[in-house]
């Protein structure tokens, strides 16, 4: 019988040997030749089924180099209008994927996207002075809110006292609550009194697609891109969409189940807040409890045993494998090692109370934020006038809420006006961008999850509103940069239509307008940063501005030298 096996391999290698030019076919062919010759103790029967395998196997192979159709055999690459699928595994739903496709675009399609790319490029430069502006004008509305704050300031308070009502106070303490906060619609876990908040995290295991390009140039001023899709199953706690997938086909999604979209917390956030936490004598607003919570470190909660899931209706099970304990233990509906798609699990956590800082405006039993801008008393300069006082309840940073020090900021079509022109209307919206963004959170409102004193939280809120400050300074150089950027590549692309020698024209093209766009940029962002200080720190513009000035004489002198 080995003899037979043996004289039926030389058939296949003499195949094979006919198509051995086709890069891949021979060395596939071979493994599946090696494999029929390996001395296995098989039937007549499995012989067959062995050399049927072999024979489709290579029947495949040479499909698709010759015929280009899609083959059945898993393992094998599949290719069919110009993009190949290949299955990694051997399962009946194969958990990674991978899809490539090619696409070409012609020089006339080159130049469109260049141009299409300086349009956008553009108004990215256009919209970065208004942010730019607004982001020095906010620093300057903090550095003096919190120099005046650091005058007012009651520290230390021990409890809550009329006579500090409208006062900005400083109140380190320990949180407590005795809530009892319940999943109702869930597997019934409770906590009763003394934490915070309870948190569900609830994921489907789903198929996710991740995709890389690479394009490579022709010598007509055209381009190839190859994409490559890949698909694999992920745990995710949002449904992703399918439908937007290059390769639909065996990589559906189902939906989200609603099940556990109930009633479990307000905003479905999948956090459930005590109602009333309370810091000494003060209650603590729930602006500050949600970043308290998110600051804190949670616990895992102990799952309900097997006979408490049942009584609700939910017979799942528990498995640390899937995650590390010290997330705590999920519940989960298929705790295999390679779960159907669809499959759910569930996990809560706890945040309990602990020791806590705040530092805000006393109003009644509860601190709101003091506002930039505010006003005193007139016999009492540590004293917030009531006018400055924003109601107490209000959400942090909601639009038009006067608890965040956001104006209600934006385009009503009335300021407009019917027949306004297109500059009427960019001003407008350069000003709501500048205006939003010099208001956005512009108060002292602090919470901290350890007892700090006066000093250290007056640091930690400094240190987060610099943090603000630097990010949109680096945004709105990014966008200075790249607009300009994106805006001078349109030049570089026209030679494109030039065969042969376009392409490396416009690469070299390209490095000229990124150093000119880097240098422009930087100039543009001196100077708007220094005329936005002049009115606060004439000193800090003017060291901005002679920055820029120093930039420009050193791009000019070296221009002379090398002419």
């Amino acid at each position: 019988m080995l003899q037979s096996l043996s004289s039926r391999n030389a058939l296949f290698l003499g195949a094979a040997a006919c198509v051995s030019s086709l890069p891949g076919v021979y060395s596939e062919v071979r493994q599946v030749s090696l494999a029929i010759d390996s001395p296995l103790d098989i039937g007549e029967q499995d012989e067959t089924e062995l050399l049927g395998h072999g024979a489709a196997r290579f029947q495949g192979l040479v499909h698709k180099h010759f015929a280009g159709t899609r083959g059945s055999t898993q393992g094998t690459a599949e290719a069919t209008e110009g993009h190949v699928l290949q299955h990694f595994g051997t399962s009946a739903q194969p958990r990674n994927d991978v899809v490539t496709r090619t696409t070409h675009t012609g020089v006339s399609d080159e130049i469109k996207s260049a141009f299409g790319s300086a349009c956008a490029g553009f108004l990215l430069f256009l919209f970065a002075f208004p942010l730019l502006w607004g982001n020095e004008s906010r620093q300057a509305k903090m550095w003096r809110l919190f120099g005046r704050a650091r005058k007012i300031v009651v520290s230390d308070v021990a409890k809550c006292d009329d006579n500090n009502d409208r006062r900005l106070v400083h109140v380190p303490g320990v949180t407590s609550t005795e809530d009892v906060l319940k999943d109702k619609e869930g597997f019934g876990i409770t906590l009763n009194g003394g934490c915070l908040a309870l948190t569900r995290e609830v994921e489907m295991y789903q198929w996710e697609e991740k995709s890389e390009s690479k394009s490579q140039d022709d010598n007509y001023g055209g381009k190839d891109t190859t994409t490559t899709y890949y698909y694999r199953c992920v745990w995710k706690s949002c449904a992703i969409d399918s439908s937007s997938f290059q390769e639909k086909a065996g990589h559906e999604n189902p939906k989200f189940p609603s099940e556990f979209s109930g009633s479990f917390d307000e905003d479905n956030s999948g956090v459930l807040y005590a109602p009333k936490v309370s810091l000494k004598d003060f209650r603590v607003p729930k602006p500050l409890l949600t970043r308290l919570v998110t600051a804190t470190k949670s616990k895992p909660v102990v799952v309900p045993g097997e006979g408490a899931r049942k009584a609700a209706g939910r017979t799942w099970y528990t498995t640390s494998s899937l995650d590390s304990a010290e997330k705590g233990e999920w519940l989960c509906t298929d705790t295999s090692a390679e779960p159907q798609v669809g499959a759910l699990r569930v996990r809560y956590t706890k945040t309990e109370c602990g020791p806590c800082t705040v530092l805000g405006v006393q109003s009644q039993n509860s601190f709101v934020p003091l506002e930039a801008g505010f006003k005193t008393d007139a016999g009492d300069e540590t004293r917030v006038a009531p006018g400055s006082v924003p109601p107490l309840e209000e959400p942090l940073l909601q639009k038009g809420s006067a608890d965040a020090g956001v104006q209600k900021i934006g385009i009503e079509p009335s300021d407009v006006g019917q027949n306004a022109g297109c500059m009427t209307i960019f001003c407008r919206v350069c000003g709501a961008v500048s205006g939003f963004v010099s208001n956005f959170g512009t108060s002292v409102f602090e919470v901290s999850n350890e007892t700090l004193s006066c000093k250290a939280i007056f640091e930690q809120a400094e240190g987060a509103q610099n943090s603000i400050h630097t990010l949109l300074q680096i945004v709105g150089f990014l966008m200075l940069f790249g607009g300009l950027q994106m805006t001078f590549s349109v030049v570089p692309a026209l030679f494109r239509v030039i065969p042969f020698v376009g392409t490396w024209i416009q690469l070299f093209g390209n490095l000229i307008a990124t150093a000119a766009a880097f240098i422009l940029g930087c100039i543009f962002w001196c100077t708007t940063v220094a005329l936005a200080w002049f009115a606060v720190r004439p000193q800090y513009a003017a060291a901005l501005l002679g920055g820029g000035v120093c930039v420009f004489a050193a791009i000019t002198a070296a221009s002379k030298l090398a002419a």
